[in-house]
């Protein structure tokens, strides 16, 4: 089983969302996230948060589907995003779906508090339905599914990969499959070498491995 979070924001690519999911995925809803969730034609568990931001007739049609509400006071301590982590169980895999665009406060806290929880040992996978953002906790090996890229790789658009560390240094990094290769090289945080790697092929598999650190991986498909 794995929980998805469905976060609230704007840009977020339904069809290549909807093509990561598998049957057995559970829905958790951070507030506006629920209006994306409904929008997919998903039913979640839950929905969690302060309630400012979704909108009236999905909080209707979750009350009238006996959807479970757990609501939060405005004045918190907490992102309604970081109490509806909190919540799942950081032993079964993560998918959390979010907006990378718009509030880029969110997006940064986001990706800090998904790295703490990665050091902890979650398996977690972010993703808006065009990009996908591993946060990954080392020692590890990962291997970035090229599922929501083919069709694009495919038409000559290359897939690009970064490789950004969120605290200290990530030791020892070695990859295959992407045009600059790593040979057990430390990335350090703060530093833009390992940004804007590409695949060497759409057929050859990529793999990073790496041993300690956390760190970011981001995939997506270079724009037109």
């Amino acid at each position: 089983m794995r929980n998805v979070l469905i976060l609230g924001g704007r840009d977020i690519y339904y069809d290549g969302v909807v093509d990561q999911l598998f049957e057995d995925d559970v829905f958790i809803c951070a507030d506006h996230g629920a209006d994306h969730a409904r929008a997919m034609q998903l039913i979640p568990s839950v929905i969690v948060g302060d309630l400012d931001s979704i909108l009236p007739d999905t909080l209707y049609w979750a009350k009238t589907l006996g959807i479970k509400i757990q609501q939060f006071p405005t004045e918190k301590d907490m992102t309604d995003s970081e109490i509806a982590l909190s919540m799942l169980n950081p032993i079964e895999p993560i998918l959390v779906v979010l907006s990378l665009s718009g509030r880029i406060d969110h997006v940064l806290s986001n990706f800090l508090v998904a790295g703490r929880m990665a050091e902890k040992g979650a398996d977690i996978l972010m993703t808006d339905g065009k990009t996908t953002v591993k946060i990954i906790s080392g020692p590890a090996q990962y291997h970035i599914d090229r599922a929501i890229f083919r069709k694009h790789e495919l038409e000559g658009n290359p897939l690009i990969v970064s490789m950004i560390p969120l605290f200290g240094i990530v030791q020892s990094v070695t990859t295959s499959g992407l045009y600059y290769a790593l040979n057990k090289h430390d990335l350090s945080c703060g530093s833009s070498f390992s940004v804007s790697n590409k695949a060497i092929s759409p057929e050859e598999e990529i793999v990073v491995e790496f041993m300690s650190g956390v760190m970011a991986i981001t995939a997506t498909i270079e724009p037109d």
